[in-house]
């Protein structure tokens, strides 16, 4: 099943969204390999995973984090526990998404990509392990100091 419309004066059909014979939704895409899959690569994965789109190939002006910037994001991260209007009955924990440090906000300020904060959690992670493998190594050249 194709959804779409008829464009110009050439009636060329241009598919929106398509929805193959096992059910597979795609959004963007004619061949959808999964149960809802997004032409930029995003998908839903059978057992209910989202991927996000992530490949070189999408991306360009790519940069390393700096601790400084992720140290500062995270300073300014409040987790916070909530539910949904809509769904009184379970609880969340998480952000809100008009309270996040810029470096993680997306530009309607509704919405947050997890994965901007897992970039940043990860940033300052790595940072605190070369900090506790420099101060274990210190801590080893003390003791045999004072042996």
């Amino acid at each position: 099943i194709s959804l779409g419309h008829y464009s110009g004066s050439s009636k060329n059909f241009v598919e929106w969204m398509r929805v193959d014979a096992g059910g597979n939704l795609g959004i963007g895409t004619k061949n959808p390999q999964h149960p809802l899959e997004f032409g930029n690569g995003a998908h839903v994965t059978a057992g209910g995973v989202w991927k996000n789109s992530s490949s070189r190939e999408r991306k360009e002006n790519i940069a390393d984090l700096t601790e400084t910037e992720a140290m500062s994001a995270l300073e300014e991260l409040n987790p916070v526990k909530f539910n949904y209007r809509v769904e009184k009955q379970e609880e969340y924990v998480g952000f809100i998404a008009e309270n996040v440090p810029e470096l993680v906000a997306n530009r309607d300020r509704k919405s947050l990509s997890t994965m901007d904060i897992v970039a940043v959690l990860t940033k300052v992670v790595q940072s605190q392990q070369e900090t506790i493998s420099r101060l274990e190594e210190e801590i080893e050249h003390l003791k045999q100091e004072h042996q």
